[in-house]
């Protein structure tokens, strides 16, 4: 495996292979942390070792694993060391800089091999989706009458369901009508993620 550095909350580089290469680890990608609060919830409630990973330099993941009293490990990476590693074993399109806004992602390792991985679609994010019946149907569940009105009033050719630039860290809002429908759209195959709770749980 390809070895880099991470930034540790106390400011320390720690190599990546180190942080990764005991036990069982999920590996994430932080990139608003203000509003990811329930995503860092749901994976450390999966009962194993969290890594979250943000692609700058602000301490500000730090400060909410210490503010909300989180069970997970948190470092930076301002030389967008993992996501490069990600964009080259996907072959992801985005350039890094728009990546470190849209990559969403899961790693699990198990001493230090990497046992499966999961990500979010960066590009023709309403194609994938729409072929995605059971999100569909979650959505539709979730936000009831107004959210399958809104669904079908949207222009399917507009590639994107929401930009890097729509977090309220960033900017207003450009593509959804609220903050929950852009988180479910954020993280809607990787909360919950089946496929990593049957890994774990088998």
């Amino acid at each position: 495996m390809h070895d880099f550095d991470l930034i540790d909350k106390d400011f320390n580089a720690t190599c990546f292979q180190s942080i990764v290469g005991a036990g069982t680890v999920i590996v994430s990608h932080a990139v608003d942390p203000i509003e990811e609060l329930p995503y860092y919830l749901y994976l450390q409630n999966l009962g194993q070792r969290v890594v979250m990973v943000d692609s700058k330099e602000s301490p500000l993941l730090h400060m909410m694993a210490i503010a909300y009293d989180l069970s997970v490990e948190t470092y930076t990476d301002p030389t967008c060391n993992l996501v490069s590693k990600f964009k080259q074993q996907y072959n992801l399109s985005p350039d890094l800089k728009n990546l470190t806004r849209l990559l969403r992602f899961q790693i699990l390792y198990v001493d230090g091999k990497e046992v499966g991985s999961w990500h979010m679609p960066v590009v023709d994010q309403w194609k994938h989706f729409i072929d995605d019946r059971d999100s569909v149907k979650r959505f539709c569940n979730q936000f009831g009458t107004y959210g399958v009105k809104w669904l079908r009033e949207q222009d399917k050719d507009n590639h994107l369901l929401w930009t890097g630039f729509n977090q309220a860290s960033y900017s207003r809002g450009i593509s959804t009508p609220r903050p929950d429908f852009d988180f479910f759209f954020k993280y809607y195959t990787l909360m919950p993620n089946k496929q990593l709770e049957q890994k774990l749980y088998t």
